[in-house]
């Protein structure tokens, strides 16, 4: 039987696989780069030395690097001799989080597009050896038996080419906007994950913004540390995430729920509003109504709620009745992905009076869709990702949305609002 043709766009897929290993290079030299300056970094560089091997295609024992003082010797890789077919092929094979994904080589190639571009504000890149709570996720993994062991199929790396992947059959990736996903638990200094995607953006185009983590509750500190942070060209912002619910602790992100009445956290965000800056506002449904007041303190200040903020099966009225609280401040955008994340994922019908309450509240200018990828991978078992984008467009087009509002919600909303 002769060999199944090797579509076009997954040998270009290969190509920006190609240069995303190379990323993990020039990152690694960026963050040590930084830790020679007073004050930039402290503590443990979190990108194992085996990273760089990787880019130069040379196993090496994984192990730890000390920026501060460390000889350059132990961080120069062998000289380069990429494994391109090796390496290549294990991220075209691995592009697929699941068995339906399978075949996305000819999906790419015959579908024609549903929108004219995507913009993508909500996505992570990452890696085991990068985030280090992804491997505490898998089996006998300290965390695989609680709430987030469900995220065991897709704690492995998870990079743009993969992104653009499952995106295609619905539309061109244009542009993306990586959140923070709790790389400085792993590294000690939330400047490294900054550095990381902007040595990722340098070498693959994606993402071209940043949002990263700072200490909002440590006022003192946080200051400084957004000044490192703007030193990247792509930093956009901060997420520091509220998900408190007290009945829910399977919900919950934050270790408590009451960060938003403190003085000190308001006056963290403080230095986001002087400064510029996004906050990204992550919290459960419950917490919306307090949100609103925390958002009427700050009038300068973009705040871009996460996930429509969590919706729940079964509370609709007091979700939507949290949201118009919220978005009766003009402060506040709204990206629309990850409906139903908690409850098996909301099909086309069960998002749709979500998406429209968005729509009615915020106005089309406030609302953008997001992807939420790779988390989606397991949250939303319907279909394929670009299924749950057929799912928008054809909740966007029932509404009437014209094609240039299509194009706000899909591309250009979120392309204004994070300046990229």
């Amino acid at each position: 039987m002769p060999a199944r043709p090797h579509p076009p766009t997954m040998r270009a897929l290969e190509h920006i696989a190609h240069d995303e290993h190379a990323a993990l290079r020039r990152a690694v030299m960026t963050t040590i780069a930084l830790s020679r300056q007073p004050r930039l970094l402290t503590g443990w560089l979190a990108v194992p030395s085996s990273a760089l091997s990787l880019a130069a295609g040379v196993p090496r024992p994984h192990r730890w690097v000390r920026p501060h003082g460390v000889q350059a010797g132990p961080l120069r890789a062998p000289a380069p001799r990429w494994r391109a077919q090796q390496h290549s092929r294990h991220y075209a094979l691995r592009a697929s989080a699941s068995a339906h994904e399978e075949g996305l080589g000819q999906e790419l190639c015959g579908r024609p597009a549903r929108v004219a571009a995507i913009t993508d504000p909500h996505l992570h890149f990452w890696a085991p050896s990068t985030h280090a709570w992804l491997r505490a996720v898998l089996p006998g993994g300290e965390a695989h038996d609680g709430p987030y062991g469900r995220f065991a199929p897709i704690a492995r790396p998870y990079t743009p080419a993969m992104h653009c992947a499952h995106l295609a059959p619905f539309a061109p990736l244009t542009k993306t906007v990586y959140i923070q996903a709790n790389m400085h638990a792993t590294t000690g200094s939330p400047v490294a994950e900054t550095a990381y995607m902007q040595g990722l953006a340098d070498a693959t185009g994606h993402p071209h913004g940043i949002i990263s983590w700072a200490p909002l509750d440590k006022p003192e500190e946080a200051g400084a540390v957004l000044d490192q942070h703007a030193k990247f060209a792509n930093f956009r912002g901060i997420r520091f995430m509220l998900d408190f619910h007290p009945s829910r602790p399977e919900l919950c992100q934050a270790d408590s729920g009451a960060y938003m009445a403190d003085g000190g956290f308001l006056r963290g965000l403080r230095h986001l509003e002087e400064r510029g800056l996004i906050f990204e506002l992550q919290l459960c449904a419950v917490q919306l109504k307090e949100a609103a007041v925390l958002a009427a303190k700050l009038p300068k200040l973009q705040i871009v709620l996460n996930n429509a903020g969590f919706p729940l099966k079964g509370e609709f009225d007091s979700w939507r009745a949290g949201l118009a609280k919220l978005a009766a401040n003009p402060n506040v955008a709204c990206k629309i992905g990850g409906l139903g994340a908690y409850d098996g994922g909301f099909d086309l019908e069960a998002a749709r009076p979500h998406v429209l309450a968005c729509f009615e509240l915020f106005g089309l200018e406030r609302c953008m869709f997001s992807s939420n990828l790779p988390v989606d991978l397991v949250d939303w078992p319907h279909g394929p990702p670009s299924a749950r984008w057929d799912t928008y467009l054809a909740i966007s087009k029932g509404a009437g949305l014209t094609p240039a509002q299509l194009g706000a919600v899909f591309s250009d909303n979120a392309v204004r609002i994070y300046n990229i």
